[in-house]
Order: C-alpha cells, then sequence, then structure tokens
C-alpha cells in the first residue's frame, strides 16, 4: 500500500549513521590484526590472541572474561570479513526498517556474545574433543546471524539477492542455515563458526518474539509493564480486542486511527490487522 510505503520511508530517515559504525570498526581492526611485526610494534598476532580473541575453552574463558566483548571486532580470515560487511549490509537494513534503527546494534552485540557463550558452553563438553575445535576464535558471524534470523521472522517471504546475484526468499534461508550449520558441526568443519552461528540465530529469534509480542518496546529496548493498553476507535465505543490485560478505548481522528493500525503493522506484522481494519487502511490509501 502506498500509504505503507510512505510511512516505512519517514522511519527509514538517517538510519545509516549509526549502521555505518560498525563496518567502520570491522575494517579498521582487521587492518590492525594484519600488521606484521616487522613494524617495529609489538608482536600484533600475539597480544590479539592473548587478550583480544574468544578463548574456545572455558578455563581459558574464566580468566579472560572480557574477551566476551572484543573479539567480534576482528577477523583473521578477509574472506570471511567480506561475507559478514555484505550480510550486515542486507540484513541490518531489514531490520532497521522492520523494527527501527535502535535496534540493529544492540541486536548485533548480543547475537555475537549469544554465539560465543554457545560456543564457550558447548566446547566443555565430553563430545567436544572431536569437532576439532580450535584453543581461540573471532568474527562477527554470531550478530549477522542475529539480524538476519530476526529479518526472517518478521518478513519470511521477502526476497533477497544475496551479494546481488542470488534471490532468495528469506523463509528459505531460516530454515538452510541451521540445517547446514548442524550438517558442518557434526562433520567436524568450521565447528566454532557453526557454534556462533547457531547462538546467534537462537538469539536474534527470542529478541524479535520479545518484540513481537510487546514483551520489550523496540524504541527503546526497555521491557513494557503490561497494566492496560488503549484501543483507538473512530465512532465511539465498540468492542475491544480480546486481550489479557485490560484495554481502554479512546476516540480519535482518522489520521491518528491510520498512524495507530501502521504501528501496528511494523510491530506485528500485516497478519495482526482485522479484516476491518485492513479495510479502512486500503479505502483510505485509494483517497490519498
Amino acid at each position: 500500500m502506498a500509504i505503507f510505503r510512505r510511512y516505512k520511508a519517514q522511519k527509514r530517515q538517517a538510519r545509516f549513521r549509526l549502521h555505518m559504525v560498525i563496518p567502520v570498526l570491522l575494517v579498521a581492526c582487521y587492518v590492525i590484526s594484519s600488521l606484521p611485526s616487522s613494524t617495529g610494534m609489538p608482536e600484533v598476532q600475539s597480544f590479539l590472541r592473548d587478550y583480544v580473541y574468544l578463548p574456545t575453552h572455558f578455563t581459558d574463558f574464566w580468566h579472560r572474561p572480557w574477551t566476551l566483548f572484543t573479539f567480534f571486532f576482528f577477523h583473521e580470515n578477509p574472506i570471511l570479513l567480506l561475507i559478514n560487511l555484505g550480510g550486515y549490509f542486507i540484513f541490518s537494513s531489514l531490520t532497521s526498517n522492520l523494527l527501527g534503527r535502535k535496534v540493529v546494534f544492540p541486536l548485533f552485540i548480543l547475537g555475537n556474545i549469544t554465539g560465543a557463550v554457545f560456543l564457550v558452553l558447548l566446547t566443555s563438553l565430553p563430545f567436544a574433543g572431536g569437532l576439532n575445535i580450535p584453543a581461540y576464535t573471532c568474527g562477527s558471524s554470531g550478530g549477522i546471524m542475529a539480524l538476519l534470523l530476526a529479518s526472517t521472522f518478521y518478513i519470511p517471504l521477502k526476497v533477497v539477492r544475496f551479494y546481488g546475484l542470488f534471490p532468495v526468499k528469506l523463509k528459505y534461508v531460516g530454515m538452510a542455515l541451521p540445517a547446514i550449520s548442524i550438517i558442518f558441526l557434526v562433520a567436524g568443519k568450521f565447528a566454532d563458526l557453526q557454534l556462533q552461528y547457531l547462538g546467534g540465530m537462537l538469539s536474534g529469534m527470542f529478541f524479535a518474539t520479545a518484540i513481537r509480542r510487546g514483551n520489550v518496546h523496540p524504541g527503546s529496548l526497555k521491557p513494557v509493564k503490561k497494566k492496560k493498553r488503549i484501543v483507538p476507535v473512530l465512532h465511539g465505543p465498540s468492542q475491544p480486542e480480546k486481550s489479557t490485560v485490560k484495554t481502554e478505548e479512546e476516540i480519535v481522528s482518522p489520521q491518528e486511527y491510520v498512524d495507530h493500525l501502521l504501528e501496528k503493522i511494523l510491530r506485528n506484522g500485516m497478519d495482526s490487522l482485522q479484516e476491518d481494519e485492513r479495510n479502512y487502511l486500503d479505502n483510505y490509501s485509494k483517497k490519498l
């Protein structure tokens, strides 16, 4: 609908200012990690592995817990860096359009931290000895997976072109990636990367679910206290929506009612509208 597209366009203004911080940091940290020791600086790689990268074994991690917040800014593999940058530009834009630009950075951080915790905990289990997990790891794959799953949760039918080449619906990506990660994990291929993928996917799914259910406000990212809810109506008292919380009704103007419906779409998707609400929005857009 034209009115919904215009409304989303207003919400997207200036969203790239914060988004650009993360790619710049990732590229700058890769440059730092690539500095050779011949520059006269301390041994960069040795310092990063000892104090910045994430130890995958719990006993080592226990002595360096701060690496939980530093490892995902660094990449040793330039190919993985390019893949993560491409994924970040695609899915941060989608997530920003759906949930607001304030969500992107916290979700990216949360996905990486969850992936790291998932990796460290599973590495301490007895069966992990056969997975060939390295002693340390780095990379922001968990955060990219969190953004991807959050986008997939809200717009599963959205067609995206990965790197401009492969058009595919997000729901197929959301179903294929966990299966591929499990297959690679069982085969012992890039086990540390696959565990970060799976942890990031879980955080993205739970984060999107919390926002969709109204437990977290996407603007402030604070828990929502559900006491009573005001349901905008156009013409006096009407039957309130079914809910477990007490509701009140407020008579509003047509424009305010449209704004309420558009916010409802952004928060819960088009399927959340009732038939009369959908018809009203269609008729309103035709009058513009």
